[in-house]
């Protein structure tokens, strides 16, 4: 495992925890208080069909989320917190609904496993250089502005 905070838009809405990284899971899971911080500031809804969140088009005006681990910061903008549109058929999902990729682990922070950093290849890959104990969790469409 691994110790990690969060912050979104400069509120931390994870303080320093444990957790892993899990490069089988899509989602971004994170203890349900967190997740309540992060959904109270993104103005997001919940569809309990998928079990992920929702945001309007007229309320998509995300700000990066940013994972700091050891000496070095992540950050997923606001592109990469989104479910790729082109995947939604996979999930059974509605159309033209914004889902996010943050999720909730289902319970709250302090009981050892309050994050796990899951990836999708198509935004995001994971390296974990264990001579510098770094954690690398980006790739070429990880800034992109398209979905």
């Amino acid at each position: 495992g691994i110790n990690e905070s969060i912050t979104y838009s400069s509120m931390t809405i994870l303080f320093s925890t444990a957790g892993v990284v899990d490069t089988g899971t899509t989602c971004l899971l994170i203890a349900t208080d967190a997740l309540a911080k992060y959904q109270s500031a993104t103005g997001t809804t919940s569809d309990k069909m998928p079990g992920l969140l929702t945001i309007s088009s007229a309320k998509y005006t995300l700000t990066s989320l940013v994972y700091h681990f050891a000496q070095e910061t992540y950050s997923l903008t606001p592109n990469t917190q989104i479910w790729p549109h082109s995947l939604n058929s996979y999930i059974h999902v509605r159309r033209g609904v914004i889902y996010l990729i943050v999720s909730d682990i289902g319970m709250t922070s302090g009981l050892g496993l309050d994050f796990i950093n899951g990836t999708h290849s198509s935004i995001a890959s994971t390296l974990y250089d264990t001579t510098k104990s770094m954690l690398f969790h980006q790739n070429s469409f990880t800034d992109a502005t398209t979905n």
